[in-house]
């Protein structure tokens, strides 16, 4: 009974100092709680953006589209005589300018051909004096009329077949391939003491009064491209021989390019463009005629850089690097009371690194044109980016 006694006092003492061991928790805590109340940090400052601006301009922009490509003689013809022969002389080059009534090539008469010639030059004057002795007889009533007109005609016949191979050349030695026109030496289709079948293609002879420049664009861009468009061409540099040239060549190459006259120019006209895609280049091909009056200094296989004007856009004219992309499309950023605002754009043209763009605008407000990457709608800015 006593130990009974004993186990419920020390109960009763246990719970009295669980009791004010709870109490001095909720105390500290408490205190803890307004220490960190009043140690916390201040609420940050507003982040201010530094940007440059321009001012947005509303202006008409010229609208083409860039092709490259070749330069080309507008026709070639090929030089040939209608005989068989042997070519004993080629006094020309590839790329050789010629001009009309120049001699291009000396082909020297085929055995074969010179005795057939002769065969027929033999039989004309046989046949032309048979025909004479028919005539005579008939004089003396000794011929018939049937038997004058059969010899008669018989040396119409041979007379006919006499003309044919002297208009190939036959009976005349040799026989000289002359220029027809103007031209530029395109391409050698023989050798010097070739045997020559009749009208086999001797050389290539390319007109120089008018130039083709042969383009490729791109498909989306066919339907901005009509025939009749203007085209600005410009000569594209050459790569140099000694790219990887050191010392005394390096330096006079850099010597050399420091004085170099400004690329060729010239001017033209779309001609023709096809609806196929090229299967080879994959792009759309477009010939551009040039004259030779507006030609300059174009060279024929020269590579050119075309500018093709298919008109012009009316748009707000801000500089490339203000336009920007994301999934909801093309922006500007604006700015009003010193702060960033989007407006969406549709770019219409670009021209010496600026872009017509489209879209709500306000020609009052300057527009974004550095620092634009990291804004934000409603984002502080200051005018200081370089």
């Amino acid at each position: 009974m006593k130990s009974h006694r004993i186990s419920l006092q020390l109960t009763a003492v246990a719970a009295v100092v669980a009791a004010a061991l709870l109490a001095c928790g909720t105390v500290l805590m408490f205190k803890a709680g307004a220490a960190n109340k009043t140690t916390a940090a201040p609420p940050a400052q507003d982040v201010v953006a530094s940007i440059a601006s321009v001012a947005a301009v509303r202006t008409r922009v010229p609208v083409s589209v860039t092709a490259w490509g070749d330069v080309a003689p507008a026709q070639s013809e090929s030089m040939s005589l209608p005989r068989a022969g042997q070519l004993v002389a080629l006094p020309v080059v590839v790329g050789q300018r010629m001009r009309k009534g120049a001699v291009l090539a000396r082909v020297a008469g085929d055995p074969a051909s010179e005795t057939a010639y002769l065969n027929a030059q033999s039989a004309w004057k046989l046949a032309q004096g048979e025909s004479q002795r028919v005539q005579a007889l008939f004089k003396l009533q000794l011929a018939t009329v049937s038997q004058v007109e059969a010899a008669r005609k018989t040396e119409q016949d041979a007379q006919a077949a006499l003309d044919a191979l002297r208009k190939t050349g036959a009976g005349a030695g040799e026989s000289a391939v002359t220029a027809p026109f103007d031209g530029v030496v395109t391409a050698l289709n023989a050798a010097l003491g070739d045997r020559l079948a009749a009208n086999a293609p001797i050389l290539q002879l390319g007109r120089v009064d008018t130039l083709r420049v042969n383009l490729g664009i791109e498909p989306a861009r066919r339907a901005a491209v009509h025939v009749g468009d203007p085209v600005s061409l410009t000569a594209l540099p050459s790569q140099p021989a000694g790219d990887g040239a050191t010392g005394a060549t390096g330096a006079a190459a850099s010597a050399v390019s420091a004085v170099s006259p400004p690329p060729a120019s010239a001017v033209g006209s779309v001609a023709s463009l096809q609806d196929l895609v090229d299967p080879k280049t994959q792009l759309v091909n477009v010939v551009v005629q040039v004259p030779a009056a507006s030609a300059g200094a174009l060279v024929l296989g020269m590579r050119v850089q075309a500018g093709i004007s298919t008109g012009s856009v009316d748009g707000w004219l801000v500089p490339r690097l203000a336009v920007l992309n994301d999934s909801q499309g093309d922006y500007v950023y604006q700015v009003r009371d010193g702060a960033a605002h989007r407006v969406g754009v549709q770019p219409r043209a670009e021209v010496h690194g600026q872009v017509a763009v489209d879209g709500a605008i306000d020609a009052a407000l300057p527009v974004v044109s550095l620092g634009n990457y990291e804004l934000k709608e409603g984002m502080k800015v200051r005018e200081g980016a370089r």
